[in-house]
């Protein structure tokens, strides 16, 4: 699978996961534990099973389903650089691809 196609795979099962999270096993989890549980309890298991569903598709995609190495065509996974960047290096040529993604706002050429 191309990188731009490892990207977008990755963003749609992040948000599909939380949605899914939230909505799926979060309400299965309460239908079976409301008359128990107290409000604030109700809100963590919201908030726990919407991040499990956030992080966990983004995890396994980026470990265990690799991109293909534009330049060799072996295994790439995607990796942050210290200012946010996400780049995709393969594990078998060193080829180190750059995607144009920055997480979390941040400025790639750093302060101005």
């Amino acid at each position: 699978m191309r990188i731009q196609r490892h990207v977008y795979l990755i963003l749609v099962a992040t948000f599909a996961g939380a949605a899914v999270g939230f909505f799926g096993l979060g309400f299965l989890i309460l239908a079976s534990l409301t008359p128990r549980l107290p409000p604030w309890a109700q809100f963590l298991v919201l908030a726990a099973s919407s991040a499990l569903g956030y992080y966990l598709p983004q995890w396994i995609i980026s470990r265990w389903l690799p991109a293909r190495c534009p330049q060799c065509g072996g295994s790439s996974y995607p990796a942050m650089t210290g200012r946010g960047q996400i780049r995709y290096t393969c594990h078998d040529c060193g080829q180190c691809v750059d995607t144009g993604i920055i997480v979390g706002g941040g400025d790639a050429d750093g302060p101005a």
